[in-house]
């Protein structure tokens, strides 16, 4: 609830700034299937207000005086990335999506085959994705944490802000909760069921092992989500985000 929100947490703190940013980057190929995935880049990012643009014009010979994850706005406000996500958005009901998305990833291939059907649907023959409504599968490829921090509850935020905001309607979001150092088998497993974990709490389902879903058209999907935008202060979005 967030009248029994702690403002004074670090989560609050860093959420009042927050901001996140979305990139759409696609090849002009005559090829029709380049339409139909889409690769976006997300980044969150926070104002940096003790950035001094004069000061950072003035060291051109040391140029380790102006950070790297800065950017500056057309209002010349400094801006520090704090974690970056790419989604791939791949329009369903094409036959001919699991090959496209083979040629992306070389683990695409397997999450074609837990989830995709005939003629490029979701599977009608797995109870969690026994629905026609979903148009388009959001498949969140990688989260990159700014420099220092590691790959924690910021990164599941902002995964969901961009699959949230990526949707066209009650669509379907995959993530795979697995290091890539994989191949370690029963090193790794313990680390990859923590994270599966943390991302349930995060309103996420296990599909398979390694593999989670975010049904959009369930409410204990949305719960999660918002309850996890509260951590970081942040009110429940509008009817579910793009809903409103």
């Amino acid at each position: 609830m967030r009248e029994n929100l702690d403002t004074d947490s670090p989560k609050v703190d860093l959420g009042r700034g927050l901001e996140i940013r979305l990139e759409l980057s696609q090849d002009l190929d005559p090829d029709p299937h380049d339409w139909s995935l889409e690769g976006w880049h997300v980044s969150a990012v926070v104002p940096d207000l003790d950035f001094d643009a004069v000061c950072c014009r003035e060291a051109e010979d040391e140029p380790h005086v102006c950070e790297p994850a800065l950017r500056i706005d057309e209002h010349g406000v400094a801006f520090k990335t704090l974690t970056e996500v790419t989604v791939f958005r791949c329009q369903l009901g094409n036959p001919a999506l699991a090959g496209h998305l083979d040629d992306e990833a070389a683990y695409f291939e397997w999450v074609a085959a837990e989830m995709l059907g005939d003629g490029g649907w979701l599977r009608n023959d797995v109870p969690l994705l026994r629905r026609s409504d979903a148009t388009s599968l959001l498949i969140v490829h990688s989260i990159t944490p700014g420099e220092g921090r590691a790959e924690d509850v910021l990164g599941r935020l902002i995964a969901n802000e961009a699959v949230t905001r990526l949707a066209r309607s009650d669509d379907m979001a995959v993530f795979v909760a697995s290091p890539e150092c994989s191949d370690e088998g029963d090193l790794v497993r313990p680390i990859v069921r923590r994270m599966q974990a943390a991302w349930e709490e995060a309103g996420w389902t296990s599909l398979a092992e390694n593999l989670l879903i975010a049904d959009l058209s369930r409410e204990d999907t949305w719960a999660g989500f918002k309850r996890l935008r509260a951590e970081f202060g942040l009110g429940p979005q509008r009817d579910g985000g793009w809903r409103g």
